[in-house]
């Protein structure tokens, strides 16, 4: 029994893979319609998980090549042999990966960042089962309150979205991020429900969808460098504090982990010899899967845009299976980019910064890529499956393989050393800045909120790695460039039924997205935070790279011995890189591998609601000189409205000008029938009641009408750090601090 299911390991990862992009989609179609409820959606997830299960081929291991040292590119050790230890192994080690982490859960439900924002959406939908979200308007006093000085439904990763004008206006709440994982999550939330566990649940699926991302991981090594060898990538990349860490919170990483890294395996059997003889929509589905995972992350423009590239390249050569690929993977993202027009526009607004020129580029790379097929091929029809020897066949590769693998090799070293000759910036009055800004401070670092460290990319991925195991993943991929140029000049030469080698495609497109994110990684810059950007590319692809490093040295270095002693050196080598690889993932991670963060956080917000009584309209109050949102406004606002399920909204005006537009906001609320609520959200007790004062003024009416207050809630607890300049030893202490005035 174990055995049998030690084999079918690989192909359950890769189907819970497909059916987590089908599920996403089902998504997409059923919330606008406010159908997403558990009799839809866990039917339709069942019969997708059977479809892809029947669509998922069975695995083929391929071996090494001893005599050039780097994978091969083509040759399968035993195709169809099983290997039921060692995929026995990966799959423990898999279990253990989502035991552990499902046990360590976070409990962010208080909107501080990204985990809690996921699951305040998977609530809403789970409950609610549609989108977008009510703003009950009519609560506040109707149209009226939008006149109101700093009145506002915005909250972070809820956008206010205004329709009509003058008395007609209406408002409603829009999320701000995909649907792909919220998706998941409420298929948790619904499992739970039946127990009254619903939250729990929901905050583990994270830790289960991390287990089989490293099973597919495994799938892809064992694919690449061997099933031996997998074991080694699956247990490193497991231990990674980054892929950790986003297993234990509501983020979309392990969603995406999973299903870029499906793709990936789907697409090297897709276009294996053999495969693409037999069935023709294999490539088709594989770049589909790679497209859709946009429904999850929006990054994925960048992976396809890289694919499309490199099978325009491969179509020169007319390989088999590559233009179907690339068809596929514009049709998924055509519906994702379709998705996201329909449920995310706000959000598409809020990041044009970034999504414009990746959107351009990678427009420009697709009808750059068309154009050069098309006019190679009109141009030779068959200069590129000429036989050896003739006018049309190659030269064979020169010097081309070395430039091409020195240039691989000077780019890390440019990257590597930015730190020492450049400093990144960006808008100083970008609201991130502000906050850098405030943690350098805090930190004792020189203030300069501009600052985005983008030039320490690599060193982050060292304090998980190691420079040695970056070291090593650069030196292959190197000659693995050099290897696929030198297979592209001689392809013409041996013919189109040449073996295309079957890293070329997921190593090419994972090291151009893998060089884009450490030049530009696009977010805060604070850890753990900063680090998530490494775990969907980075991290995989220089594990499985640094493996197969150390898989050629054991493979190949013995040979230079005599053979009594060769065996040992084979251990001796074996031991040794593994030592190095598990070694320095374990050390990054033991300082945090047992902190569980914002414990206690679901018991307050059940404080919070259950302080509030039918007829609440609950506004955030700050108090501050510049009416900015600080932490009632930003934690607060939808946790009250979907959780609650109260009316909320925020008064962001300056000090001086609160008392009054807190004295017009109350009037419109009781003249519509409701109670307006005042909510103080602060570090502690006495500087929650200062920013009530201030709201109601020492002698305004609004200082008698909201003099009853009351803690609805208080906890200490603890979160994770935000460092700027090195990786987090530990947690930092917590507290949350919540006062009601009516």
């Amino acid at each position: 029994m174990l055995s049998r299911l030690a084999v079918a390991g690989d192909r359950i990862a890769l189907t819970a893979g497909q059916a987590a992009v089908g599920v996403a989609l089902l998504a997409a179609v059923l919330v606008p319609l406010g159908g997403w409820t558990p009799w839809a959606a866990w039917p339709g997830a069942v019969l997708i998980t059977v479809v892809a299960w029947r669509w998922t081929p069975r695995m083929r291991h391929h071996g090494l090549d001893r005599a050039a040292g780097l994978p091969p590119g083509g040759a399968v050790t035993h195709p169809g042999r099983t290997h039921p230890g060692w995929d026995l192994a990966r799959l423990l080690l898999a279990v253990a990966f989502g035991w552990g982490n499902a046990l360590l859960h976070s409990e962010h439900v208080v909107l501080r960042r990204d985990p809690g924002a996921y699951a305040l959406y998977t609530q809403w939908i789970a409950t609610r089962h549609g989108l977008p979200i009510p703003a009950s308007l009519a609560a506040f006093g109707g149209p009226a309150a939008l006149d109101v000085p700093g009145f506002t439904l915005d909250s972070p990763a809820y956008y206010q979205v205004l329709h009509g004008s003058g008395a007609g206006r209406s408002a409603e709440i829009v999320p701000q991020f995909l649907v792909g994982s919220p998706a998941l999550f409420s298929l948790g939330w619904w499992a739970g429900a039946p127990f009254g566990a619903s939250w729990t649940v929901m905050q583990i699926v994270p830790a289960v969808l991390g287990a089989l991302a490293l099973l597919a991981f495994g799938a892809l090594a064992a694919n690449l460098v061997g099933p031996r060898w997998a074991l080694l990538a699956v247990c490193t990349l497991g231990l990674c504090y980054p892929v950790i860490w986003v297993a234990r919170s509501t983020y979309s990483e392990p969603a995406a982990l999973l299903v870029l890294l499906t793709g990936a395996t789907l697409v090297v059997e897709a276009l294996r010899p053999a495969t693409a003889g037999r069935s023709r929509w294999r490539p088709w589905w594989a770049g589909t899967v790679v497209g859709l995972a946009g429904l999850v992350r929006i990054d994925a423009l960048r992976e396809v845009a890289l694919l499309v590239a490199i099978c325009a390249v491969l179509a020169i050569r007319r390989r088999a299976g590559v233009i179907p690929l690339a068809g596929g993977a514009l049709l998924g993202t055509a519906v994702s980019v379709l998705v996201w027009l329909v449920m995310a526009r706000p959000y598409l607004r809020s990041v044009q910064g970034s999504l414009v020129p990746l959107a351009a580029g990678a427009t420009l790379v697709v009808v750059c890529a068309t154009l050069a097929v098309v006019w190679v091929r009109r141009r030779s029809p068959r200069s590129s499956v000429g036989p050896a020897g003739s006018a049309d066949s190659a030269i064979g590769a020169g010097r081309e393989p070395a430039v091409v693998g020195g240039a691989v090799l000077l780019l890390g070293v440019v990257l590597a050393s930015r730190p020492s000759w450049l400093t990144v910036r960006q808008d100083p009055d970008d609201p991130g800045a502000r906050f850098v800004a405030s943690l350098q401070a805090a930190q004792g670092l020189p203030v300069d909120g501009g600052r985005t460290y983008a030039e320490h990319t690599l060193t982050w991925v060292a304090w998980y790695l190691g420079w040695a195991t970056i070291a090593i993943a650069w030196l292959v991929l190197a000659g693995l460039a050099g290897r696929a140029v030198a297979w592209w000049l001689d392809a013409p030469a041996e013919g189109p039924d040449r073996p295309l080698p079957p890293w070329l495609v997921p190593t090419g497109v994972g090291f151009g997205s893998m060089v884009l994110v450490l030049y530009r990684p696009g977010i805060t810059p604070d850890h753990p935070w900063a680090d998530r950007r490494l775990v969907p590319v980075v991290l995989p692809l220089l594990v499985l790279a640094a493996v197969a490093g150390i898989s050629w040295a054991a493979s190949v270095l013995p040979g230079q011995w005599p053979r009594r002693s060769a065996r040992s050196v084979r251990a001796v080598v074996a031991l040794a890189g593994a030592g190095l690889l598990v070694g320095y993932a374990a050390y990054g991670t033991w300082p945090v591998a047992r902190l569980r963060t914002e414990r206690g956080e679901l018991e307050t917000v059940a404080s919070v609601c259950a302080a509030l009584a039918p007829g609440d309209v609950v506004v955030a109050v700050e108090g501050t000189e510049d009416g900015r949102a600080q932490r009632a406004a930003n934690e607060w606002i939808p946790v009250i409205r979907g959780v609650c399920g109260r009316p909320s909204g925020s008064l962001l005006t300056p000090a001086a000008q609160l008392p009054a537009a807190v004295t017009r906001l109350s009037g419109l609320v009781e003249a519509a029938g409701g109670s307006l609520v005042l909510l103080a959200a602060q570090e502690d007790a006495a500087e929650a009641q200062r920013v009530l004062d201030v709201a109601t003024g020492s002698r305004s009416a609004a200082s008698v009408a909201f003099s009853s207050r009351v803690r609805a809630g208080r906890l200490v607890t603890v979160e994770d750090r935000k460092l700027l300049t090195r990786r987090p030893p530990n947690g930092a202490r917590l507290v949350i601090d919540v006062w009601l005035a009516r």
